[in-house]
């Protein structure tokens, strides 16, 4: 599987230290990609004209509106992903950490499989040690220590009940406002304390807000307040901010923000659903009042601007006007599975000067590539992978960014390419490779003498495949020259790729049986018991095909 790196690297003579830009990074909590009034399907939905995001389709205006873009299914994986840079697969956390930090039970029994022993105590500061957690650097760690001021606001969700990870600070944020380790909050309302009136002590107490207790305000609007405030002392100081603002809207409880809510309801919507559009209002006032502050400060310019959200929007139980999955059609399903509903959102960026305004990109793309991303345009990338505590076996960080991608291209369909670092520069994308070396094999597998029927004799088959495809076979080397040296791409290449096919199929049945006989069957009944685990990809299959949230299917088109 090719490699894409997400977006938006330096253009040249932007470079120096001075002009850092700031980040602003904005996460939504269960927002689908129908849920705002921007459209990223092929045309207009019936959730388009539902929702009224006026913020979002301004970033849509002045940036790039990415239609295939990727998170996780559920909270706590998409939030481990963007602080780490790594996949689910290798960090372990798989499922939001747990409540209690104990052992967990499936949320889907199996009548005969066991649930896996995932991280359930999430992302912990390097030196814990905790059992079934993962240790790692952090982006606001790195970005820290290169300078930045940086800021979490919203919801954690990073480590487990009472462990160190519970608390954003142990990652290297300098302001915390919110945060904890719960999945969402008590109450939106500050008259319910956000939550804590009913259980002061309970887990859903948004931490650092005490002193809008009582007061007639929306948790969202408390939140917007403090990070205003923090980007004010940070611009006042001179120096470039990392701004983390993680929504705890649309998720539950999902309550109305009656700001919003009233026009909704009049528009005929039942109380659910015209509370959870209330919340998508309420958060995109909150993007557009921080916009507004860039505007303000005078360096709307100088700030990378970047919303999405955590996984595909609820889409069955606390929903009720809809029938079940159907707020996500036509991608399967919603938040907690992999189908397309579960994991593809939306994704605007926006940096003036650089990205180009208007745009629409197909790409896919998917949350962990933003960790080195943001390293790479804050001036503080090392040019080498991110390596984790000496005490874990996992090697390197998963995303990548490699190459630009969002600048002022005379096409308005930006392409993500990444480079090979051993080859010559010349080289642009390892699409090329890639296909030179499927042409090259496929050509190869037909080429070699196996038999198909006993009787054919080894010699007919070679001839005759030979004639077939040795023409080919030298039509790829040609191009593999020919692309190196004249720095010009060809695709005769891809005419091989169909004859790893026919390559395969020559091989017969007894191909089929020496794989079977190649693997031990005291591990194939392993592969059959209850709870067992099945034999470790190859490091390639499992750092890039085997993982659930880059699907096999990714670049398939949806309306």
């Amino acid at each position: 599987m090719i490699r894409l790196a997400i977006l938006l690297l330096i253009l040249s003579g932007f470079s120096a230290a001075a002009e850092r830009p700031n980040l602003l990074f904005v996460l939504a909590d269960d927002m689908g990609w129908q849920d705002t009034s921007v459209a990223f399907a092929k045309g207009r939905t019936k959730f388009n004209d539902r929702f009224h995001t006026p913020a979002l389709e301004r970033l849509a205006r002045e940036g790039v509106k990415f239609t295939q873009a990727y998170s996780c299914a559920v909270c706590s994986p998409t939030r481990v992903n963007f602080l780490t840079g790594q996949n689910a697969v290798r960090h372990g956390v798989t499922q939001w950490t747990h409540i209690t930090g104990d052992k967990p039970t499936p949320d889907l029994p199996h009548p005969t499989l066991s649930h896996a022993a995932w991280n359930w105590n999430g992302l912990q500061p390097a030196g814990t040690g905790l059992p079934h957690s993962v240790e790692a650097p952090t982006l606001p760690a790195l970005l820290k220590r290169a300078g930045y001021r940086t800021m979490h606001f919203g919801k954690g969700h990073f480590g487990a009940a009472g462990t160190p990870g519970a608390d954003p600070k142990v990652f290297g944020f300098d302001v915390r406002i919110g945060g904890r380790d719960a999945g969402g909050c008590g109450s939106y309302s500050g008259l319910k304390d956000f939550g804590a009136k009913a259980n002061p002590n309970g887990p859903w107490r948004a931490w650092d807000l005490d002193h809008y207790f009582g007061q007639d305000i929306h948790l969202t609007e408390a939140l917007t307040l403090e990070a205003k405030r923090e980007i004010r002392s940070a611009v006042a100081d001179g120096q470039p901010f990392f701004c983390y603002f993680a929504h705890y809207a649309p998720h539950t409880p999902i309550e109305p923000d009656e700001r919003f809510a009233p026009q909704y309801r009049a528009a005929g919507l039942d109380e659910t659903e015209a509370a959870y559009a209330s919340l998508i209002d309420g958060m995109d006032k909150s993007v557009g009042d921080l916009l507004g502050l860039l505007d303000e400060l005078g360096i709307a310019g100088q700030t990378l601007v970047v919303f999405t959200s955590d996984n595909g929007a609820v889409s069955h139980k606390y929903r009720t006007m809809d029938p079940p999955h159907t707020h996500n059609a036509p991608l399967g399903s919603g938040k907690g599975a992999h189908h397309e509903g579960g994991i593809r959102v939306p994704l605007l960026v926006r940096w003036p000067g650089v990205a180009k305004a208007a745009t629409v990109n197909e790409a896919p793309v998917i949350i962990y590539d933003w960790f080195p991303t943001l390293l790479k345009v804050a001036g503080c990338d090392t040019g080498t992978p991110v390596r984790d505590p000496p005490r874990t076996s996992r090697a390197d960080a998963d995303g990548e960014s490699d190459g630009p991608t969002l600048a002022r291209a005379e096409s308005d369909q930006p392409r993500l390419n990444t480079q090979t670092p051993s080859l010559p520069p010349s080289i642009k994308s390892n699409t090329d490779i890639l296909l030179m070396l499927l042409s090259i094999a496929g050509i190869l597998g037909g080429i070699a003498p196996i038999e198909i029927d006993p009787p054919t004799s080894h010699s007919a088959i070679f001839g005759r495949n030979l004639m077939i495809y040795l023409p080919l076979l030298v039509m790829a080397l040609l191009n593999l020259v020919a692309l190196v040296v004249s720095r010009r791409r060809s695709w005769m290449a891809i005419l091989g790729i169909g004859l790893l096919f026919p390559g395969a199929m020559a091989r017969g049945p007894a191909a089929h049986d020496s794989l079977r006989r190649s693997v031990p069957r005291n591990r194939q009944a392993d592969a059959r018991r209850p709870g067992a685990r099945l034999p470790r990809h190859p490091r390639l299959l499992y750092r890039r095909a085997a993982h659930p949230f880059r699907p096999a299917a990714l670049t398939r088109k949806f309306p």
